[in-house]
């Protein structure tokens, strides 16, 4: 998901990630570039399960994993699934998932 800033339009967006998925069809992230993509992944995990109240605290987080695993303590194991990931992982699933000839978009654009 990407919301333009103020100033950009919907097609400069689109036209950046276009160029960031061609990059990563070529050529895997940096190492650097993953680690802190799966630092911001586990610090998102910890926030979640750290908040009590409200919808996507810790009763929400056990749950879904409660629903999708069958295992409300599966948050070790879904840690791990990011941690495991490697620079080729990326690049085998955009590659895979993100083909250039095919994609959804829907594009929410203000009224004037």
């Amino acid at each position: 998901m990407v919301t333009p800033r103020p100033g950009h339009t919907v097609e400069e967006v689109q036209r950046v990630v276009d160029e960031e998925l061609d990059k990563l069809r070529e050529a895997p992230p940096s190492a650097r570039e993953l680690d802190r993509v799966v630092n911001q992944t586990e610090a998102s995990f910890y926030a979640r399960m750290e908040q009590v109240g409200g919808f996507g605290g810790k009763g929400d987080q056990l749950n879904a994993y409660y629903t999708q695993t069958g295992n409300p303590d599966y948050f070790a194991e879904d840690l791990a699934r990011y941690r495991a990931l490697s620079p080729s992982d990326v690049q085998a699933a955009v590659r895979q998932f993100l083909p250039k000839d095919r994609r959804i978009e829907l594009k929410v654009v203000p009224e004037k």
